[in-house]
């Protein structure tokens, strides 16, 4: 019992990047994700550690304090590196670290996340992951709220191991659940100032 606690009080422990413990999927091929670029902003592998700390430490500060679990999970995306990072409270974030790129990328997350608050401000019944800011160090990064599980792409897409055409069976609850979705986020009684208002996502860095 007393060994169980001292792994657990060590865990919680993070005072430099070297106390990271990360494991990560890679969903496509290495040349095809974000890694490469993604590498070569920072410097290599043992700066982009250096910079998860950076990005976990910022994690801590917008949960006052609230400490964060050496161990963290990586998944490797087209457009960008998603960590998920657990509080010692068993809170989960995840925080998408990207490239930055000025310009028409940077403004798509800013509305997409703009989008999401507009969305939980006026309907709140929407079930819809919750951002919890972002910023911008070497890579640009945002947090919101991990949602255990995987994506319908995930789940359903045929892993294709030829150029064959494959098709794929959704089930009809996947159908259903997304024309609800779809329905309720096209009734949203979003005003209209608000869903054209450009300053609302720009002030999001600042959250």
């Amino acid at each position: 019992m007393f060994a169980f606690l001292q792994r657990l009080a060590l865990s919680f422990n993070l005072t430099s990047p070297d106390d990271i413990r990360w494991e990560g999927l890679m969903w496509l091929e290495y040349k095809e994700s974000s890694l490469p670029a993604i590498l070569a902003v920072v410097g290599g592998v043992k700066e982009l550690k250096t910079e998860l700390f950076f990005i976990m430490e910022e994690a801590s500060s917008l949960r006052n304090g609230t400490s964060t679990s050496n161990f963290v999970h990586l998944e490797i995306r087209r457009y960008a590196i998603v960590a998920k990072i657990c509080f010692e409270d068993q809170v989960c974030w995840a925080a998408k670290m990207y490239k930055d790129r000025p310009g028409i990328f940077n403004r798509a997350v800013d509305y997409g996340n703009m989008a999401v608050m507009l969305i939980q401000q006026h309907c709140p019944n929407i079930p819809i992951s919750t951002p919890r800011g972002c910023g911008l160090h070497m890579l640009r990064y945002c947090f919101m709220d991990w949602i255990e599980g995987q994506t319908a792409f995930e789940k359903y897409s045929p892993k294709a191991i030829s150029a064959e055409i494959q098709t794929t069976k959704i089930p009809n609850t996947i159908v259903t659940s997304l024309a609800e979705f779809v329905y309720n986020l096209t009734t949203c009684p979003i005003p209209e100032k608000e869903s054209n208002d450009t300053s609302y996502a720009t002030s999001l860095t600042t959250i």
